[in-house]
């Protein structure tokens, strides 16, 4: 699949806000119901707790997903995320905190 469709559909999907850049639409060996459903959470995730613009970026079998708003505070950056520890007993999970 290229992923050039999948990225522009992504975008579609928040009715044009996001703009699509495709750099080099290269061919990849994937899951596309997976490329499908990760590109939408990321456009979906970046429209939700960033700002505008939106730019989502397909460069060969590399996507970028940028945004103007404050980003990642300056603690998780320096020390990265921490897993932590959800539920009670047996059916505990641990989960990469943002």
């Amino acid at each position: 699949m290229r992923l050039g469709e999948p990225a522009r559909r992504a975008a579609a999907a928040l009715g044009g806000e996001v703009e699509v850049r495709i750099r080099e639409d290269e061919v990849v060996e994937t899951d596309a119901r997976r490329v499908e459903r990760i590109l939408a959470n990321l456009v979906t995730k970046t429209h939700r707790h960033g700002a505008p613009p939106v730019l989502l970026e397909v460069d060969g079998a590399a996507v970028r997903v940028s945004d103007h708003g404050p980003g990642f505070p300056d603690g998780l950056l320096a020390e990265g995320p921490r897993r932590v520890r959800t539920g009670r007993g047996s059916g505990a999970r641990d989960w990469a905190s943002a």
